[in-house]
């Protein structure tokens, strides 16, 4: 139910993630592991799905 309500929504969820991941650490590829794992969880901790997270990453 939950899940049709959102579809229904007319937002970008990967532009979102995208664009939060920018104003937090910047627009900056990042090839550590350690900083990487850093922007994954505080994705995931603002409730975006892994496909979203990865997408932002690239």
């Amino acid at each position: 139910m939950v899940e049709q309500m959102l579809e229904k929504v007319d937002m970008d969820w990967y532009a979102m993630a995208k664009d939060l991941k920018v104003s937090k650490f910047g627009d900056v590829m990042v090839s550590e592991a350690k900083e990487k794992n850093k922007h994954i969880r505080y994705l995931q901790y603002k409730g975006f799905s892994m496909d979203m997270i990865f997408e932002a990453l690239s």
